[in-house]
């Protein structure tokens, strides 16, 4: 008769001895956060501590060590050191844990848990070494960049992940599966921050010569002729440039034809961009709107738009 009294004893100072270890971690946290506040810079026993939080099934302590490191990662050294204690492997993890719930319409998950997530690891991709460590992470952002059930804010948060990690050549393979999504929301997100994280990750994408017959074999966008308006956004504009002018260059050096886009994800023959771009009445629409553009008062849209021209002619 005294067992299941004694099991619930032990249960309660279980509880309590939770609670302890929470209300303890959070002055810690407290205490690293000053410093970083002070000084900005971590050291190996305050990276350690916001990485065994990681694992805190405490919602509001998990917000604040996630914002935490996020705003640590904004310094070399502690990109640097977070890595060495094992972050990239937790947050990979937690990424992974939390991203079912997410492009299932699951109520399971705190959003801010995977905002948190996806802006520690986007801030922690912009250092070359650690990209190695978080590429496993590409599959999962690309989904969440393209997932309906995605917010807006985790959907750009997703988007400059991927834009980091896409700044190496390495690990582009993944995303020939999202280059469609990309080009869609050219034509269908309404911020403006969304488009133009989507054209920086293209962007990326194309300064690599492998990836081009995949943009090609694409859907193009809608929007193609409309984004090379004179009174376009600059930052839209240029990139958009930047990308055409990057695929027509290079589709010209390795003498790129239709028949040679590869077959997966590849869009019906009228809608691709490689037709968008070459097609005889598309050419000569699009010929004639960077001729207007190599007239454009910013230099680097003037240049963009005559490296187009020069391959069209």
């Amino acid at each position: 008769m005294s067992c299941p009294h004694s099991s619930g004893d032990r249960s309660h100072d279980t509880t309590s001895q939770v609670t302890s270890q929470v209300a303890a971690s959070g002055d810690d946290l407290r205490k690293t956060m000053e410093a970083l506040s002070s000084g900005g810079i971590l050291s190996t026993k305050h990276a350690q501590l916001l990485v065994s939080l990681l694992s805190t099934d405490d919602v509001a302590l998990l917000q604040r060590v996630l914002v935490t490191i996020a705003n640590a990662a904004a310094f070399t050294s502690n990109q640097n050191t977070l890595r060495d204690v094992g972050c990239l492997s937790h947050l990979t993890r937690l990424l992974h844990t939390h991203l079912l719930c997410v492009t299932i319409g699951q109520n399971m998950t705190h959003p801010s848990i995977v905002n948190g997530v996806v802006k520690a690891i986007g801030n922690l991709s912009a250092n070359e070494d650690n990209q190695a460590k978080i590429q496993d992470c590409i599959p999962a952002l690309i989904q969440l960049s393209s997932s309906e059930k995605s917010s807006e804010d985790l959907q750009l948060a997703s988007l400059q992940a991927l834009t980091n990690l896409s700044v190496t050549s390495t690990f582009h393979p993944p995303y020939t599966k999202v280059i469609q999504q990309l080009y869609e929301l050219l034509d269908d997100a309404a911020n403006h921050a969304v488009r133009l994280q989507a054209l920086k990750v293209l962007v990326n994408l194309s300064c690599n010569a492998d990836m081009v017959p995949h943009l090609l074999a694409a859907k193009a966008p809608c929007c193609l002729l409309d984004l090379l308006r004179s009174n376009c956004d600059e930052d839209l504009l240029l990139r958009w440039l930047t990308i055409l002018a990057n695929i027509s260059s290079t589709s010209r050096q390795l003498n790129i034809t239709y028949v040679t886009l590869p077959t997966q994800y590849k869009a019906a023959s009228p809608e691709t961009m490689y037709t968008a771009l070459y097609g005889l009445n598309n050419s000569a629409k699009l010929k004639s709107k960077v001729f207007v553009l190599s007239r454009h008062d910013n230099e680097s849209i003037r240049s963009q738009a005559t490296r187009i021209y020069s391959v069209l002619s």
